[in-house]
């Protein structure tokens, strides 16, 4: 009960809220880019800044290959190779997997 009080004593009345059932963002002057800053707020105002996006990373750096050379061996036609891999399961466990392969080509 005293939180709620103290919740209650802490309310200001001196800046009333919004009316949002009629707002609309269209009507809202657009800031110039150097009025980005708290200085140029007044009360009751959401100032929204942003950068432009981050250019795109190196997909050299980044790429999927694999660090070592697949471990692969040809017996007779066929190929025979050993791989790991790791995925997620349905409650977010992490399953690690050892798989032997044998291909055949036909």
């Amino acid at each position: 009960m005293s939180a709620a009080i103290a919740l209650l004593m802490q309310m200001s009345l001196a800046n009333p809220p919004p009316d949002l059932a009629s707002f609309d963002l269209k009507d809202v002057a657009r800031p110039a880019a150097a009025d980005c800053t708290r200085a140029t707020l007044q009360p009751n105002e959401i100032l929204v800044c942003a950068r432009r996006a981050a250019p795109p990373l190196d997909d050299g750096r980044y790429s999927q290959e694999a660090l070592l050379p697949r471990a692969e061996i040809g017996v007779g036609g066929a190929r025979l190779s050993v791989d790991a891999e790791q995925a997620t399961l349905s409650r977010g466990e992490t399953s690690q997997r050892a798989m032997v392969r044998l291909r055949i080509p036909f």
